[in-house]
C-alpha cells in the first residue's frame, strides 16, 4: 500500500489513534487511514498510543514504519492516553481516532479541502455500525442545529456528537483533556471546550457521513461512570471557565431545575440524530 510521504513538507495533521486491547481491529482502523490519505495531499502524521501494557503491537512499527508508537508503561485511560498524543503532536490540525472506528476513503480528501477553505474544525456525519446493521447519525435537520452549537448549549441539552473522531480541529483550540478518576465525561468536555470557542472562528459540517463507528460490547460508552467522570470533569472545567458553573445544575439527569431543558435536549436529539438506540430495539 502506497503510505504517504510527508519529507519537506509543513505538518499539517496529527492523527492520534488511542488503543485499548485493540488488537483485533486496530489494523482495519490504520489501513483505513492511509488509504484515505494516498487521496489526498495532507502531510500527516500518525501516532498510536498503546494503552494496553500486557498487549504487544510492535508488530505494527514493522508493518506500518510511518506510524510512531507509543507504548504506555500502565493503563493510564484514554483521557491521559490522548493527552500524551497530543503532547508528541505536531501538526496544525489534530484528529483523535478510536482503535475500533474507520473512515471512508473520501475522509480526508474532504478534510483537506475544508482546511483550504479556511476551517478551523470540521464535523463529519457519522456512520453507526452494530454487527451487520447501519445507520446514518444525523438526520437532515442536523445542517440547521449545527450553526447553534455552542459551549453552553452542549452543557445545557448534553452532547450531540457520537464519537471524537468525528471532530477535526486546530490542534492550538483545545485544551489538555481533563484527566479524572472516573473514565467517560473527558470527550464530553472537550466539546464543550471546542464549542465554547467557536465565536470568531469557522467551524463547518460535512453532511456525508464519511466517519465509521462501531457499536460493540466493549465501547468504553458501555462501561463509563458517565454522571461521577461529567461532576469531576466540571470541577476542573468551571476552573478555567468559571462563568459556567451555573449549569452544574443539568449535570443531574434526575434533579428539580433541569427538567425541562433535559426534555428540550432529548426532543432535540431525537430530532437530529439517530443515536444506537435503534440497536436494541431491533430496528
Amino acid at each position: 500500500m502506497e503510505k504517504p510521504d510527508i519529507s519537506g513538507k509543513h505538518l499539517q495533521l496529527s492523527i492520534v489513534i488511542t488503543v485499548y486491547q485493540g488488537r483485533k481491529f486496530i489494523e482495519q482502523t490504520l489501513e483505513s487511514v492511509f488509504a484515505s490519505l494516498a487521496r489526498s495531499s495532507l502531510a500527516a502524521e500518525i501516532i498510536v498510543v498503546n494503552d494496553s501494557p500486557e498487549e504487544e503491537l510492535s508488530f505494527l512499527s514493522k508493518k506500518y514504519p510511518e506510524i510512531i508508537l507509543l507504548d504506555n508503561e500502565e493503563n493510564l485511560g484514554v483521557a491521559k492516553s490522548r493527552n500524551r498524543g497530543r503532547e508528541a503532536a505536531r501538526g496544525e490540525f489534530i484528529h483523535f481516532v478510536d482503535y475500533d472506528d474507520w473512515m471512508s476513503e473520501s475522509f480526508y480528501p474532504t478534510l483537506e479541502k475544508k482546511i483550504s477553505e479556511g476551517a478551523d474544525l470540521v464535523l463529519f456525519n457519522v456512520t453507526q455500525h452494530a454487527g451487520r446493521e447501519a445507520r446514518t447519525f444525523y438526520t437532515p435537520l442536523f445542517s440547521c442545529y449545527f450553526p447553534l452549537l455552542t459551549g453552553n448549549s452542549l452543557l445545557r441539552f448534553g452532547s450531540m456528537m457520537r464519537t471524537i473522531g468525528q471532530l477535526v480541529f486546530k490542534k492550538e483550540l483545545m485544551d489538555p483533556l481533563i484527566e479524572t478518576e472516573a473514565r467517560g465525561g473527558d470527550d464530553y468536555f472537550l466539546y464543550i471546550d471546542l464549542f465554547n470557542k467557536r465565536r470568531g472562528k469557522r467551524y463547518c459540517y460535512v453532511k456525508e457521513p464519511l466517519f465509521n463507528y462501531r457499536i460493540h460490547e466493549n465501547n468504553l460508552s458501555k462501561r463509563a461512570d458517565f454522571l461521577r467522570s461529567n461532576l469531576e470533569c466540571f470541577e476542573v472545567f468551571t476552573g478555567r471557565y468559571p462563568q459556567f458553573r451555573r449549569y452544574q445544575k443539568y449535570l443531574f439527569t434526575k434533579r428539580a431545575g433541569n427538567i425541562l431543558a433535559k426534555i428540550t435536549g432529548k426532543v432535540v436529539r431525537n430530532i437530529i440524530s439517530k443515536g444506537e438506540n435503534w440497536v436494541h430495539k431491533g430496528k
